[in-house]
């Protein structure tokens, strides 16, 4: 499995890049920021920063030169350095890339950033201890999945794949593998319902993919249902024989 995944968290991200024509744009990112994708969404981020050399922004590397250039001895006659425009042509292009990644609902939090570098470090206080509480708070849900919660397999399948996409668009995806072994352990705290099953599946030496898992699962379902049915159909056998006989007996009482 934080809000869950809406559509206009990933709708995309369009940033002309400097020194591109004025007609040309390119997708940068796939995804919007919203409070608990911070992870994934840097991951995204640092590989446009490099591309476009403003890694060193984000970073505070590149410090901003003096804004003057001293012409004389006495530093009367003072010009605008290029160096400066420059930088804050950058600075401003990465302010603006960043603030066109977010969500609305974060925007309000982003007004008294003024440079990338500040707004890039405001994020990161903002939201990376909530995003890793969250993907922690994610993975103990997956850990404690419980079949007894839910009176349909679908429902409890469904749980744990929800689960999986919330931890995918956090920057932490799960396994197949480690997926199936916490649907497995799950499975295990309903009594005798599917130890044998589980059992099986463990013992294989070819992982089992969640595809093949739910194939499994819903062939068990459907063999257990044909057991219970027939077993009812024996019980209400068991139980007419039971009660002819009764009536055999009682009829034989009242006719002595």
């Amino acid at each position: 499995m934080l809000s869950p995944v809406t559509d206009s968290s990933l709708s995309s991200t369009f940033v002309q890049p400097p020194g591109a024509p004025q007609h040309v744009c390119i997708q940068l990112m796939p995804i919007q920021l919203t409070r608990h994708n911070y992870l994934l969404w840097k991951s995204l981020f640092i590989p446009i920063l490099k591309t476009y050399d403003m890694l060193n922004l984000a970073e505070g590397i590149e410090q901003c030169p003096s804004q003057f250039l001293t012409s004389t001895s006495d530093g009367e006659d003072k010009k605008e350095d290029p160096a400066y425009t420059n930088w804050i042509k950058r600075d401003q292009m990465f302010l603006t890339w960043i603030n066109a990644s977010l969500s609305a609902s974060l925007l309000r939090y982003t007004r008294e950033c003024t440079s990338g570098r500040a707004l890039w470090l405001h994020l990161e206080n903002l939201l990376a201890k909530n995003a890793a509480c969250h993907v922690l708070g994610l993975k103990a849900r997956l850990q404690n999945l419980d079949k007894r919660r839910y009176c349909r397999m679908k429902d409890y399948l469904d749980s744990a794949k929800q689960i999986a996409d919330e931890l995918e668009a956090a920057g932490s995806p799960v396994e197949d593998c480690e997926l199936v072994s916490s649907i497995l352990e799950g499975l295990l705290l309903q009594p005798k319902h599917y130890d044998d099953l589980v059992a099986s599946i463990r013992t294989r030496s070819k992982p089992v993919t969640l595809q093949e898992l739910h194939g499994l699962l819903l062939g068990h379902i459907i063999h257990c249902s044909k057991e219970t049915k027939k077993f009812a159909i024996l019980c209400s056998f068991l139980l007419m024989i039971v009660l002819v006989s009764s009536l055999f007996l009682l009829y034989k009482l009242l006719h002595r």
